[in-house]
This record gives C-alpha cells, structure tokens and sequence, in this order.
C-alpha cells in the first residue's frame, strides 16, 4: 500500500487545526485525559499527571478510551487529548488509530505519555475470555504518519544496545541528569516531519538507521515515552520529573501545523526508504533471537492415559537434562524412605515434604518469561523467602526490570491462626495497598500466578486425600489432591481443588494442576483451569531439591508464564528487616 496519500494530510490538518485554534479562543480550552482501566496502577498515573494540566493552565475530563471507542461521546468540548497509559493492551486496538486521526482531522492535538498503548488489540469472546493480537506496523501508523513519525517494531530494553544522541536539558532533563544507566527502554519512531522539536534520541548500536525520537513535539501534539517522563526516587520521597511538564504541555496544545514544500516531501519519501530497510533489518534481528533460543522437546507422560505433555527446554537443555536424569537417581537412603512412605497419608506426604524441602531463608533471581501465541515479554525478579515459626513465613517478590515495572513488589506475611497479610506497592502510587482475601485469587502483575499463589502451602487450609501413585517421567510419585477446608479459603484462592505430584523418596513437587471452583469430585473428569511443572532439578545442599525452571500454563487465558532461576542462595542469613513494608518501598539492595 503506497504511503503518498499521507503526504496531503499535513495540508488538510493544517486548515483544521487553525479552525480549532479559532475555536479554542471562544471557549476554554479543555482537554480529554485517556487511560485504561485494565492498567495497574492508572488511579496513581492520572494523580500525578493532571495536575500538571492544572498547572499549564488546562480544564480536563477522565475517561477509560476502551469504554470510549464503543461508545464514542460528543467531543465538541475538547480541544486536546492527553493520554497516559501503561500496558501495550487495548480492546479496539485496531480501531484506536483511525479514531486518533479523526480527532486530528476535527483540529485537536494529540499528547501521548507514556505507552502509546495499543500494540496488541485485544478481542473480547462471547465465553468471557479474551484473544490478543499484535497490531501492524500499517495499523499504527494509520495515527503516526500524519502525527509525524514512523513506527517500527525494534523494542530493546537492553541497556548495552542503547545509546544517547539528544538529551535537552530543560525537556528531558529537567530535574535529573540522564545518563548511559537510565537508556533502559526503546521503540524506532522515525521523525518524518521537518518540523517536529525532537528532545531525546536514542540510538540502537546494534542497526543501521535506527535514531529514535522519544520525547518530540510534533506539529499536533507531541509524545514523552515511558521511561523519559519521570519516576519515583525513594531517596528523596518524591516524584522526579525529567520534562518540564507544564511547559512541554503548553506547546504540545498549542502546536501549529504545517504544509510541506516539494523538497520535504521529498525527504519524507526518503525516509520511508529508510524505514523499509529498518524493517528489512529487523527481520534478520528477529530471526537471530529465534536461534538464541533453540528449543528441545521432552514429552512426560500426564496423569490421563494416552495424553502428553510438552515441556521444553533452552539451548543448554542437554546438560539440564542430564541434572534431571542424575537428580532422579534414588539413593539407597531414599529406597528405604520409599518403602517407609508406603503407609503415609496425603496429610503426612504434604507435612514431611513441607521439613524436608523448607530452607530457613532463601533468595532467587528469575528470568520471567510472559507468553501469549508468538509474544514473548521478558522481565526479572527477585524473592526473598524466610521461614517463620510453623506457618509464619514471610515472602517478598519485586521487579528488577524493565524500567516500567522496577520497584513493583508484593510482600506476605503468613500466619497460622489467622489471614495472611498480603501488600502490593507501586512506584507510581508511592504507597502500599493491602490485598484483601477476596482479591488473592487475582492474577499478580499480569502473570499467570494470582497473589494467592505467592504465598507457601498453608497446610492448615486443606483437607489432603492420597490419590493412587504414579510414575511421572519414570519417576515414582505420589498423588495427593487438596481441597479447601472451609468456603472462606475456596472463595479466596478461587480453586475447589489441586492435585500434586511428588516425587517419592526427595519429596519434590513435580506438577500441580489446579480447578475451579466448579471441581466436583463425583465427576470422573473435571476441567483444568491450569498447570504448574517443576523441572530442570538440582540438589544445591545435599538435601533440598529445586527447580531451575518453572511453568505456569492457564489453559483459559491461553497464556502461560516461565521462570527461570539466573541465582539461588540457600540460608544466607537474611534478617527480619529485609521483609517489611520498608524494604518493599525501598526496593531491593
């Protein structure tokens, strides 16, 4: 599809936006702020950036832009449109671009903070589930060629790729310097309008043309992406703005547009040149990532006859799977405690593998993988586990990176005799926010764990019946179904049942499958709402068994999230102190 019809709608908006100028000086100007409900911590974004619009002299109304797009309201009273999102998600994703141009066409201009926000549409089906899709690069570009850029699918948030070209004091640098350690997340926007005012670039070293305009006030509008705008320093309990946000503000709504010479236009044309080659490059990056990770198959047979499950491995698979096969290795020690397990009960298998496999305190760091169909987000994290006295543990898991969620954490605090303490923190919000028992069933930062998965296994909980034993991979395990003891921790937990595989004579969980609350155990087969598989094992001190790799799979989201150990320390001595709601403020050391 040629691009040329873009070239005459600087000239179209040229003349719209002067109508809207004229406008705007009969009536206040006011400004609509976007965002969506489905981001985390939207309440928290919109505190901190409307009154900036307060402040740049701006009235604003608030409005979820996926409850917009399917009901489209009277927009005759606004003069701009500001949005501030977080997640790449949308529900009419594929629609949102046009709707950005129509506005651009009515004479509005456009300021994006943040994520632009629909990369991925997200499709709603009639059984309550949902399917994403990533958006072409034409589909946004629908918005982003008249807007003035050129997007391109070129993400990196590897800081050694990344390196800085333009950082204007005032607009990215306003109240802290950016330096090389700050470069933490990139996208190509190409600039294709000669006047567009381009305050931060960055650059990939690793690509031929790939200079990006990050932060850049176009003819309508302008755009700060995320990472460059401003964060939260705990050092100094405050927000820090790298853009001077009432000024940048001003001038994104107050941007005059302008009409093209030939010789533009023919720079334009040029650049689009260029932005075909980036493609073109692009598709050779893409195509090396897929043999950085070289995936082998071991299938292990699942407790229904005749099924199988897939599970895989990295391109070191070979020598994990040799730990595997030396790890299921029973000692003569542990052939005498199989033969002893014959005789235990589903309670008694859960409460030794609870004394053999409990460390007093442990820290790992993880490689999260977040994986719908093609789409693979990366992030890593960090928990601390420390064992409390019989069921008073407490457990700390926060982001490291990216940028966007670094400093996101979770802590808990188990008790016995009573509700666990659970607390969420959010930079943004700059404050903890306790879940509650009836949230836990939630999923935690968009993974395929809910808050409720987070926490050890709380045996007083569960009423625990030892199931006929099976062999799993060759290896003899026992099977054991929980089920929640009271309604209380049903309703909360949102599963009537689990099954366990666990390895006989190690006492290491191989495989849980969880239902729903619709489980009745009269029923010969009940649906799996997901899976969680242990594997790749190691034996770090002699007695404890863990898993280098973890998979969670949810069968209804069709989603499913891998974790892979980078760093394990079994009883280092962690003190109490590292686990409080200080520390999850603070952020890991």
């Amino acid at each position: 599809m040629s691009k040329r019809p873009f070239l005459f709608l600087p000239l179209i908006l040229s003349i719209l936006f002067l109508q809207g100028i004229f406008a705007a000086s009969e009536s206040e100007a006011k400004i609509l702020v976007l965002y969506k409900e489905r981001d985390p911590d939207h309440a928290g974004i919109i505190s901190i950036l409307t009154p900036l619009l307060k402040q740049a002299g701006y009235d604003f109304d608030t409005r979820d832009v996926e409850e917009l797009l399917v009901k489209k309201p009277d927009m005759e009273s606004y003069t701009g449109i500001m949005t501030c999102y977080q997640t790449s998600q949308m529900v009419g994703g594929d629609i949102y671009p046009q709707w950005l141009v129509e506005q651009m066409e009515a004479g509005r201009r456009i300021l994006i903070i943040g994520s632009y926000g629909a990369y991925q549409g997200v499709i709603p089906k009639p059984d309550g589930t949902f399917v994403e899709r990533s958006e072409t690069t034409r589909t946004i570009n629908t918005f982003f060629h008249p807007f003035g850029l050129e997007f391109h699918f070129a993400f990196t948030s590897d800081n050694n790729k990344l390196r800085l070209v333009t950082a204007d004091k005032e607009y990215s640098q306003f109240q802290a310097p950016i330096t090389q350690k700050d470069l933490r997340y990139y996208q190509l926007y190409t600039s294709v309008n000669p006047e567009n005012k381009i305050f931060f670039e960055l650059e990939r070293t690793d690509m031929t043309a790939s200079r990006s305009a990050l932060n850049v006030i176009t003819p309508f509008g302008g755009m700060v992406l995320e990472g460059y705008s401003y964060f939260w320093d705990p050092e100094k309990n405050k927000t820090v703005f790298r853009v001077n946000f009432p000024e940048f503000i001003k001038e994104a709504f107050s941007a005059r547009s302008h009409v093209p010479s030939d010789e533009e236009s023919e720079k334009e044309k040029s650049k689009e040149l260029i932005g075909r080659e980036i493609v073109k490059k692009q598709k050779v990056l893409q195509k090396a990532d897929v043999k950085e990770e070289v995936m082998e198959m071991d299938l292990v047979k699942s407790m229904d006859a005749g099924k199988k499950e897939e599970v895989r491995y990295d391109k070191k698979g070979e020598e994990e799977k040799k730990v595997i096969s030396d790890g299921s290795h029973v000692s003569s020690d542990e052939e005498i405690e199989k033969e002893k397990s014959k005789e235990l009960t589903g309670r008694e298998i859960m409460e030794k593998q609870k004394v053999l496999q409990k460390a007093d305190d442990e820290i790992e760091i993880m490689q999260m993988k977040l994986i719908k169909g093609k789409d693979v987000r990366k992030r890593e994290v960090v928990r601390y586990n420390k064992k409390g006295e019989e069921e008073n543990d407490k457990i700390m898991i926060m982001f490291l990176e990216p940028r966007d969620v670094e400093g996101t954490g979770v802590l808990t605090w188990e008790h016995k005799d009573r509700s666990d303490d659970q607390w969420l923190y959010l930079p943004a919000r700059r404050r903890e926010t306790r879940i509650s028992g009836s949230s836990k069933k939630n999923l935690f930062m968009g993974t395929d764990f809910s808050f409720g998965d987070l926490r050890s296994e709380k045996l007083s909980l569960y009423d625990y019946e030892r199931l006929s034993d099976k062999k799993r991979g060759g290896r003899d395990c026992f099977v054991v179904k929980a089920v929640p003891n009271t309604e209380k921790e049903e309703k909360d937990s949102g599963y009537g049942a689990r099954i366990l595989w666990i390895r006989k004579g190690t006492f290491f969980t191989e495989k849980i499958r969880y239902y729903d609350t619709t489980y009745d155990p009269k029923k010969k087969k009940n649906k799996v709402l997901k899976f969680c598989v242990y594997s790749n094992v190691v034996n770090p001190e002699g007695h404890f068994w863990r898993a280098t790799k973890t998979r969670m799979k949810n069968l209804k989201r069709k989603h499913e999230t891998i974790l892979l150990v980078k760093d394990r320390k079994l009883n280092s001595g962690i003190s109490g102190d590292k686990l409080t709601l200080r520390q999850l403020k603070k952020g890991p050391d």
